[in-house]
């Protein structure tokens, strides 16, 4: 129900967040800046910090997305203010996004045309073209190389199976592991 940071490779752990009450479901950190941490819990509440801040703010304070399971959050790569967060439930929107992160009220925007309303376990954002996202749902994966706009089914020949978790590698050859 707490955030821990390692400097040393897990030898010791720094508590880096309040105690929630709820458990955390996923964890993003900024790869451009170790002080952009957010998180999200079993309950659908997102909490974070764009200062390093040990004191993790309500990110989603006006209640804007819906209160499910979050499966992941992402700080962009390339871009510190834009986060996207995924929900693992059936019936509802389960990628969201927002441009302004650092706000005091961060808005939240549906991203999810073309995605089925299916859970969203895993969700990666290509680290050298922040438009191109992938989302690993209950039945496949899906890509959107228009930041969110737009989503369609990735690849051809991969099994309508669920995804769980992805990687895809900075250097060549860039493949997308999906598990």
């Amino acid at each position: 129900d707490r955030l821990y940071r390692s400097a040393d490779q897990g030898t010791s752990h720094t508590q880096v967040s309040q105690a929630f009450g709820f458990a955390l479901s996923a964890i993003g950190i900024s790869p451009q800046n170790d002080n952009i941490r957010m998180v999200g819990a079993n309950n659908g509440s997102i909490f974070g910090t764009t200062t390093g801040s040990s004191t993790l703010v309500d990110l989603d304070p006006l209640g804007q997305v819906p209160n499910s399971y979050v499966a992941r959050v992402a700080v962009d790569p390339q871009v510190t203010d834009r986060a996207y967060v995924t929900l693992a439930t059936f019936g509802t929107v389960n990628v969201w996004r927002t441009n302004n992160l650092s706000a005091a009220q961060p808005s939240w925007t549906s991203v999810a045309s073309g995605l089925p309303n299916v859970p969203v376990s895993a969700f990666v954002i290509d680290p050298l073209n922040s438009n191109n996202l992938y989302a690993g749902t209950d039945i496949g994966v899906y890509i959107s190389t228009d930041a969110g706009a737009s989503w369609a089914p990735f690849g051809t020949g991969l099994p309508r199976v669920a995804v769980f978790d992805m990687a895809i590698a900075n250097a060549a050859p860039r493949k997308l592991r999906i598990a």
